[in-house]
């Protein structure tokens, strides 16, 4: 039997976000590629550093997503959730 609410309601659940809360990957990719740009523009390809400089781009564009408010599709960018 479903659970139910206070006002004996059957809980229900959204199958999809709403409008507002979805995710705009436009806003991601553009952070993806200025970082890529940034880091690997004037660089040479070194075997020996290859790993490490990856796992620095890959932080740094994690850190950046993360406080991306890529759910805004006004377009704001501000930092922060809904």
């Amino acid at each position: 039997m479903a659970d139910k609410d206070k006002a004996g309601n059957a809980n229900t659940y959204a199958i999809k976000p709403h409008y507002r809360k979805k995710f705009m990957p436009q806003k991601a990719k553009e952070i993806i590629e200025a970082e890529l740009k940034d880091k690997l523009e004037s660089e040479k390809y070194h075997v020996d550093k290859a790993a490490k400089q990856a796992k620095e781009i890959t932080d740094a564009i994690k850190k950046k997503l993360k406080g991306l408010n890529a759910f805004d599709p006004v377009g704001g960018g501000g930092v922060g959730g809904d």
